[in-house]
């Protein structure tokens, strides 16, 4: 299981979403305007509707910490 989280550039969670597929399946988000989205690492839940409540606490209680991302950008090649 996947665990994604939405969240502004504070870091404050606006939402989770988890995700049960195949190794290697993809998955894309679209997070609302001004907020990102991120899989949340060594996050396990134990299944069942004790997860929801376990998803607001971690909501209601926790950030998301990420590091900056920074991008650069290369001069495109020509196709041949």
């Amino acid at each position: 299981m996947k665990i994604y989280a939405h969240y502004d550039s504070d870091g404050n969670i606006r939402s989770m979403v988890t995700v049960e597929g195949p190794e290697g399946a993809g998955v894309m988000l679209t997070p609302d305007t001004g907020l990102s989205v991120a899989e949340i690492e060594g996050l396990t839940l134990k299944g069942g509707m004790e997860d929801v409540e376990e998803l607001r606490n971690i909501a209601a209680n926790y950030k998301v910490k990420a590091p900056a991302q920074r991008a650069t950008l290369e001069k495109k090649g020509k196709a041949g």
